[in-house]
């Protein structure tokens, strides 16, 4: 792997460090996981629309919408460091992402037939917890792939797969759901992720990404065994140890960020249907926020690798702020689009640069560990924000959640001043 990291910097530094450039240098598997992660990522644009507009068909408050969202996330933040902290041990597999989607698919396409509420929320919170398992099995794989050098950009594209597929997501699902509802909403979400479950299966090889030290069998089962056994609280807390200062704000600039963010983003459909914008325009809505990241993720990424990875996550996080605050003064067309796409290019600035950070500040012996750690930040932030933005929404008024969202992107911004201190 150290190898094909020296591969992909030389090649990038060949031509000019371009977001593109030596993508043949990457591993096969890489390349047909982002692949995979476009189906992926198609699938999770279209819960993206689905949860807010369906919960509000089925006439549950704001609260309780904020609360779908709270029990997806929550439990990441126990289970994503845990498994980041095991993949250390017994390194990344297959079946594991494979099952994640499938699972995630069958449970999906069962919402609309049940048609309770309390069914939606168990779901919600099943499939959470096996998201926890495929997202930072994932990003330790990339960032092992791309080296020191290339990691930004290997991250950029990445991210750029994924989010490809949210952009079909969102207007595919609004499409569906104007025409035939959501019954056949839900169960193309369903054949999605089984699809990305299969594909993983068939085209990745049994054992992708580095193992730290090959253990297959009855010994990859002890090793589980032994990181939880007797201290099961600090084993599933380990990930988020924080081993310096640094690290420390690092990880309060991702809960501020994901609060302030995924506070307004989870019941942006229900406020763009709200000011007048009927189902199916705001899928395309949504999605514009989505294209633009998808654009700029690999330029994201490869300005990391260039101007350093603080300022480019700062800039990140000041454009998202700016979004809400325009989306809030000005709810007409024109300026709905320019504050997404504005949105879109926080993203791609912050999303693949972050762990990239992560992986720059932490041993290769614990970057499972330090990026499963800030998987369980964020999810604590995710799962809280739509909670509190529920709140909001039924003491005020939905619109009133975006300004409060953007106050919070600005005190994460403002973490940035000592983190550049500590970083010196």
């Amino acid at each position: 792997m150290a190898g094909r990291g020296r591969a992909l910097a030389e090649r990038a530094r060949a031509t000019g460090g371009r977001a593109w450039a030596g993508w043949r240098a990457y591993p096969r598997d890489y390349r047909r996981f982002c692949g995979v992660i476009v189906v992926a990522g198609t699938a999770y644009g279209f819960v993206d629309i689905l949860v807010p507009l369906y919960g509000d068909f089925l006439g549950v408050s704001n609260l309780t919408i904020g609360l779908l969202f709270t029990v997806f996330s929550l439990p990441k933040a126990v289970i994503a460091p845990a498994i980041g902290a095991v993949s250390d041990r017994v390194g990344h597999r297959r079946g594991i992402v494979a099952w994640g989607f499938v699972l995630a698919g069958l449970l999906y396409a069962v919402v609309p037939v049940v048609g309770l509420v309390a069914a939606f929320l168990a779901i919600r919170l099943l499939v959470g917890g096996l998201d926890a398992a495929i997202r930072p099995m994932s990003q330790t794989l990339v960032s092992e792939v791309g080296g020191e050098e290339g990691r930004g950009q290997s991250f950029g594209l990445y991210s750029s797969f994924r989010t490809f597929g949210t952009v079909l997501g969102p207007a595919a699902a609004g499409g569906l759901i104007a025409v035939g509802g959501y019954l056949p909403s839900f169960a193309a979400t369903g054949a999605l992720f089984v699809g990305a479950g299969v594909l993983t299966y068939a085209l990745i090889s049994p054992e992708f990404g580095p193992e730290s030290e090959g253990l297959t069998g009855r010994a990859a089962v002890a090793a589980v065994r032994e990181r939880f056994a007797g201290e099961s609280a600090r084993g599933l807390l380990a990930g988020l140890a924080l081993p310096s200062a640094v690290l420390a704000l690092v990880y309060g600039v991702v809960f501020f960020r994901f609060v302030g963010l995924h506070a307004y983003v989870r019941f942006l459909p229900l406020y763009l249907e709200r000011v007048g914008y009927d189902p199916g325009l705001v899928g395309v809505l949504f999605s514009v926020r989505t294209l633009s990241a998808a654009v700029f993720f690999p330029v994201g990424g490869a300005a990391s690798d260039r101007f350093g990875r603080i300022p480019v996550l700062a800039a990140g996080v000041f454009l998202s702020g700016v979004a809400p605050v325009v989306l809030y003064v000005a709810p007409a067309l024109g300026a709905v689009v320019a504050a997404l796409l504005i949105a879109g290019v926080g993203r791609a600035l912050f999303i693949p640069t972050l762990p990239a950070l992560l992986s720059d500040l932490s041993p290769e012996t614990s970057r499972g560990s330090s990026i499963g750690g800030y998987n369980g930040v964020a999810a604590v932030a995710v799962g809280l924000a739509p909670l509190a933005a529920g709140a909001i929404g039924d003491a005020l008024t939905v619109a009133e959640i975006l300004p409060v969202a953007g106050a919070t992107l600005g005190v994460g911004l403002a973490l940035f001043v000592p983190l550049a201190i500590a970083g010196r």
